[in-house]
């Protein structure tokens, strides 16, 4: 404790008017909300006892701990692998590495130049390497997974000195759930630092999201949507999974951005439809089940009246059951939130009208 202490930065009034609050990161002016963030890293990291001089521990896992490790994050690697070949083309020859690390903040794939670590420092790149705040203190990648957000640690705003040398632009990649798989992160030498990089690692993290929810979802509905048409089929449109009793099963990072929705709302939403489910599947089977006695059922036949009776009580109860859903996830929805569904939901309408009125257009050809 008296080493987190002694670590820990000094409060800001203490300061000399004119001595720099972490000189080489002010230089970037970075915003409000993003010294917030390093601030409250840096004082998870003094309560957590870690010393700002000490060598980080650089020992990646054993080896048949690292292969445990990238057979469970399999799925990920393959999503991501291409999009990580991709993003490098486009920083190549800065002194820079894209890396991906699973949710705990261990790297499990990374590719590029490591010129700008020294030989004894290789290591704390390679698969293997563990850079959770706990291990490494404050860094894109530990970081970003605390906030759950794209974060930049750049040069002095690392917690620990051995890693100022450092720039790091890192986005966590979430499953359609609001579920943290892992983290994408550009770390190079802090002279190499370019505004643009975040912007990429944010792009490339999206992109890995959708591979993600087509493939999880691949066997349903996908609705893709945006307030502006000009953006559908482009990494900025939302993309929701919606199953053929309307349930919304998944949503991409861009789809919970327009709607604005917090990862702790999905899992709400997400779990008031898994309660729903049970009843619903039922009344929709036996709804089917009536269907298919219809069919073959003549009007005469005496069963028909209660095949008739038992279908209009089915539908009755479904209606009901979605209007009960519905009710629950609006209670959950915030009033900015809720005043935009209607937007969207008119946009698509009108999107789906043009589409059936281009498809019904005359053929006026001679």
């Amino acid at each position: 404790r008296a080493c987190a202490r002694r670590c820990r930065e000094p409060p800001r009034s203490r300061r000399a008017n004119d001595e720099p609050y972490r000189p080489i990161a002010a230089a970037l002016q970075l915003p409000t909300e993003h010294l917030a963030t390093i601030d409250q890293s840096h004082e998870r990291c003094a309560t957590l006892g870690l010393s700002r001089f000490e060598q980080p521990d650089l020992s990646p896992l054993g080896r048949a701990d690292l292969k445990i490790t990238r057979e469970r994050n399999l799925r990920l690697h393959a999503h991501a692998a291409p999009v990580m070949e991709m993003l490098f083309e486009q920083i190549v020859q800065t002194q820079s590495m894209v890396v991906l690390c699973d949710a705990t903040g261990t790297i499990i794939h990374s590719i590029g130049d490591d010129d700008f670590l020294s030989r004894a420092s290789k290591v704390a790149l390679a698969p293997g390497a563990n850079w959770s705040e706990q291990a490494k203190g404050t860094n894109g990648i530990g970081t970003a997974l605390v906030a759950e957000t794209p974060t930049l640690v750049h040069a002095d705003e690392h917690f620990m000195h051995a890693n100022h040398f450092l720039t790091c632009s890192a986005a966590p990649s979430l499953d359609p759930r609001g579920n943290i798989l892992g983290v994408l992160d550009v770390t190079g030498d802090q002279r190499s630092y370019h505004q643009h990089t975040m912007a990429l690692v944010r792009m490339s993290a999206r992109m890995i999201e959708n591979h993600w929810l087509s493939d999880d979802y691949r066997h349903v509905m996908r609705l893709h949507f945006h307030t502006r048409a000009e953006f559908i089929g482009t990494l900025m449109e939302g993309i929701l999974a919606i199953t053929p009793d309307g349930k919304i099963v998944g949503a991409n990072r861009s789809a919970l951005d327009q709607l604005n929705l917090s990862a702790e709302q999905t899992a709400q939403i997400q779990s008031l439809t898994d309660q729903a489910k049970p009843r619903l599947q039922a009344v929709q089977q036996s709804a089917r089940a009536n269907r298919d006695q219809l069919e073959v059922t003549p009007p005469t036949d005496p069963a028909y009246n209660g095949i008739l009776a038992s279908a209009k009580s089915n539908a009755v109860e479904q209606i009901q059951l979605m209007s009960d859903l519905w009710t629950q996830v609006y209670a959950k929805l915030t009033p900015d939130q809720r005043a935009r569904i209607p937007g969207i939901v008119a946009a698509e309408r009108a999107e789906w009208d043009a589409r059936r009125a281009g498809r019904q257009k005359p053929n006026t050809a001679p």
